[in-house]
């Protein structure tokens, strides 16, 4: 939960124009991150660079955040009906 905050505080911090604190935080969140295996903060981490990249004009950070998420990742899950 530490991680996922502190990279959507990212975010907000960069959205406010605080870029030292944006960059602070994500790379808070990207060492709280590493110790982590679950699904959900890994894609909020390439979440937050690939945001992070669009609001700085950064598309180069923007394709690599893309280019990282595990094809498994991306592909959407299908719900089947129970009977």
């Amino acid at each position: 939960m530490l991680a996922e905050s502190l990279a959507m505080a990212s975010i907000a911090a960069n959205m406010a124009g605080d870029l030292a604190s944006s960059r602070r935080l994500l790379d808070e969140a990207q060492v709280v991150a590493d110790g982590l295996n679950g699904l959900g903060t890994r894609l909020l981490m390439y979440q937050a660079r690939a945001l992070n990249g669009l609001l700085d004009g950064d598309l180069d950070a923007v394709r690599s955040a893309a280019a990282d998420v595990p094809s498994s990742a991306a592909r959407p899950t299908t719900c089947t009906p129970s009977a």
